[in-house]
């Protein structure tokens, strides 16, 4: 659940919600909505800073919260697809639906 900030009045008095509607779609280009492409341009800024290392999450987090308003939790699961990881009770699970999970992978017979 995301934390928006309402969506000021126009002149004519009416909200304009495009704006807020239009930034959960993905772009035609390349298929990442506004969220991730912010938090992709404050990962490439702040690897910059961290040549050879990890950046830790909570600096991309606070770089990211400077840029837009989102909840800690909606920016891990946007941090896990771009890992192609997802957590379903309490266990990995393979982002892509036709990839095998971890536990079938790591079988060589099969015999999962």
């Amino acid at each position: 659940m995301t934390r928006s900030k309402p969506t000021p009045p126009a002149a004519d008095g009416v909200p304009d919600l495009s704006v807020d509607l239009l930034s959960g779609l993905p772009d035609a280009r390349d298929g990442l909505t506004r969220k991730e492409r912010i938090i992709l341009y404050c990962l490439q800024q702040a690897q910059k800073e961290f040549p050879g290392r990890s950046v830790p999450t909570i600096t991309l987090y606070g770089r990211v919260v400077e840029h837009i308003d989102m909840a800690p939790e909606e920016f891990q699961s946007i941090l896990s697809r771009f890992a192609g990881l997802t957590w379903q009770g309490g266990e990995r699970k393979p982002f892509w639906p036709d990839e095998p999970a971890s536990d079938e992978r790591d079988d060589p017979t099969g015999d999962a």
